[in-house]
């Protein structure tokens, strides 16, 4: 959500921050109409993983340039080492017009 609008056609990606090297996307989608959104997506891995959930948007931002960046961390529990979805994690509803500690803004996503 965006204040009480929904926050739709936004870009939302699941990420795996590896220790060593380069993070790898593990999926990416939109928001709908109504501001839902389901991602899954995996790679395979050696060591354990670190998966991300970023939301880029516009929600409450003027006429700034780019676009706020939210890094939220999915619970290791959802993680698994197969293809296959094992539990679904539940975000719930969020409104964006919240400021994010360690908000950044990107032009490239």
């Amino acid at each position: 959500m965006c204040g009480n609008q929904p926050l739709n056609n936004t870009k939302v990606k699941l990420w795996n921050k590896n220790k060593i090297g380069s993070d790898d996307q593990l999926a990416d989608g939109f928001t709908d109409s109504n501001g839902n959104f389901q991602l899954s997506g995996g790679i395979g891995s050696l060591f354990g993983m670190d998966v991300h959930f970023k939301i880029y948007h516009d929600c409450d931002d003027g006429i700034k340039p780019c676009q706020r960046k939210v890094d939220l961390r999915i619970p290791s529990e959802y993680v698994t080492r197969t293809s296959e979805v094992q539990q679904w994690f539940e975000a719930g509803t969020m409104n964006m017009q919240f400021k994010f500690p360690d908000e950044e803004r990107s032009c490239i996503n």
